[in-house]
């Protein structure tokens, strides 16, 4: 399909986003291809910077590109339409259609798996407590065979939201137990083909290069260094598209043809929250509501390889961005919004005066949903860590703060901060914990997962530590003190994209036990033999 750039209804000059877009994305560095699509066909697709920094191929909207979790939309699809044909049914256990699962929550259903749920810990964190490295060897066996251990989950199934991944692949094995056929198959027939998305497939092993031999890229202090991957996925993760393909998928979302592609129009349909509160994450796609206005949005990640689509059916405007490179590309989006008149439909947060002397930061613990939150004072601006991206802090009152999403919500009073977390459907009081170091309590100690078969070794004093298990020798990581009772480590590069971040080690009072969590995968027990 050629590229081409057309009007908008709207009195935006294309010059403008073009020069928009040469300004945030060099012509010699990893790239980018940008997308802006109406409902009624009006469509802008260019490519910006390098697809390969060696060969100084341009990156274009023929670009194959890795688009990674955007997969979980297609695969939603595709129970929507069994759904549709009586073929599965939403509020069943997944053991009615694949009888191994039968040791999962009971109360665990096939739409908790599409909307995040199901409480289940996330599969690649875990790996990362198996031993793995940035660029270890994990197979579709590997990932199998850990998902299936993890059945125990964080919370009761459907009581908050949680990114799992492996939700997607036991989807996967759902729909392939029920058709008789294997996931990339009906993917082709019912979606690539019907749509005409003939340069989109399915790539699961992301150690083999794509076609043209395009790379992906992090940034480092010497410049640009390629990444490497070496893991396998699927249903959560494994579409190969490009911008161009990618498109047509965005267009009849925007404007369903239910003849072309049945069920289209029932992606956003979010379970609501056990409190009343509308649900944030719907079939693979986040829906975020404000007033009449909805934004519906996902990212894809993979270390090289980072990917937003935002959707906005009241303008019937579509926004898509890929890089090559390991970099956030949402603020891109909202730039390229901006541009184009279009708002987001975050809470809007209205920002107070800092108050002259306040004392939040620190570490709270919630025992309750056994999290940690750390509030940061860094270069005079706060922030919130729950183990993955930290979160930047805005003033609201005297003691009040939110980020400037409305994600979350903050309210401090002393010794306790009180989070409410929109988009995860919890609000929980966080107490503050009395600082203290305790790296000598683990001073030359080692403990080990019977769950994971790993082994968590840590140095003569205390202060690193590495993992050893069936993903191999890990790398290691300086272990820094958090509170009495708690110490962390930083998994910042991980198998998998967005990595861990911090996972906290809570230290029982005998010293006997550890308990190790990240955000996503949170409670994995370790002992001292």
């Amino acid at each position: 399909m050629p590229e081409c750039v057309l009007t908008f209804n709207s009195p935006v000059p294309m010059d403008r986003l073009d020069t928009l877009c040469r300004s945030l994305f060099p012509a010699d560095a990893p790239g980018a291809a940008i997308g802006v699509l109406t409902g009624d066909g009006m469509r802008y697709a260019k490519g910006f910077g390098l697809a390969n920094l060696a060969t100084k191929t341009p990156f274009t909207p023929q670009t194959p590109f890795r688009a990674c979790s955007i997969s979980k939309q297609f695969v939603c699809l595709l129970i929507r339409q069994l759904e549709h044909e009586g073929k599965i049914e939403l509020d069943a256990h997944p053991s009615r259609y694949l009888p191994e699962l039968a040791t999962f929550p009971p109360r665990l259903s096939v739409r908790h798996l599409c909307q995040n749920r199901s409480g289940l810990r996330d599969y690649w964190c875990a790996a990362m407590l198996m031993g793995a490295r940035a660029e270890s060897r994990f197979t579709l066996d590997d990932g199998a065979a850990l998902i299936r251990s993890l059945a125990e989950p964080m919370f009761a199934p459907g009581s908050q939201y949680s990114y799992s991944n492996g939700n997607w692949r036991i989807l996967e094995w759902i729909i392939e137990a029920v058709t008789g056929r294997l996931l990339p198959e009906l993917l082709a027939e019912r979606i690539f083909t019907r749509l005409g998305m003939h340069a989109t497939g399915w790539g699961c092993d992301t150690g083999i290069a794509l076609a043209g031999n395009i790379k992906g890229y992090r940034q480092t202090g010497a410049g640009w260094e390629e990444e490497v991957t070496r893991l396998c996925w699927s249903g959560d993760a494994a579409l190969v598209t490009t911008l161009d393909d990618y498109l047509a998928w965005e267009a009849v979302l925007l404007k369903p043809d239910l003849a072309v592609l049945p069920c289209a129009d029932t992606l956003a349909e979010a379970l609501p929250h056990p409190n009343g509160e509308p649900g944030c994450y719907a079939f693979g796609i986040n829906a975020w509501q404000q007033g009449a206005r909805t934004m519906h949005w996902h990212g894809g990640a993979l270390r090289g390889w980072r990917m937003v689509q935002m959707r906005f059916p009241q303008e019937q405007t579509s926004i898509v961005v890929m890089l090559n490179r390991t970099e956030n590309p949402s603020p891109f989006a909202m730039k390229i919004a901006e541009c184009i008149d279009i708002k987001t439909t975050w809470d809007d947060v209205e920002e107070s005066p800092r108050p002259s002397r306040h004392g939040i930061a620190g570490a709270y613990f919630s025992a309750d949903l056994g999290l940690l939150a750390e509030i940061r004072d860094k270069d005079d601006q706060l922030l919130l860590d729950l183990g993955g991206e930290a979160a930047p802090l805005l003033w609201t009152g005297e003691r009040t703060l939110a980020n400037a999403s409305g994600f979350f919500r903050l309210e401090w009073r002393e010794p306790k901060v009180n989070i409410r977390a929109r988009h995860f459907g919890w609000q929980a009081s966080f107490l503050r914990l009395a600082f203290r170091d305790d790296h000598a309590l683990l001073a030359g100690r080692t403990f080990r997962s019977d769950l994971l078969k790993s082994a968590i070794t840590f140095s003569d004093a205390g202060t690193a530590l590495s993992i050893q298990g069936p993903c191999g020798q890990s790398d290691h990581y300086p272990v820094r003190a958090l509170a009495e009772g708690f110490v962390a480590f930083d998994c910042d590069r991980a198998l998998d994209e967005l990595p861990p971040g911090r996972f906290t080690i809570q230290i029982s009072q005998d010293c006997r036990r550890i308990e190790v969590s990240c955000f996503l995968a949170r409670g994995f027990l370790f002992t001292s033999r």
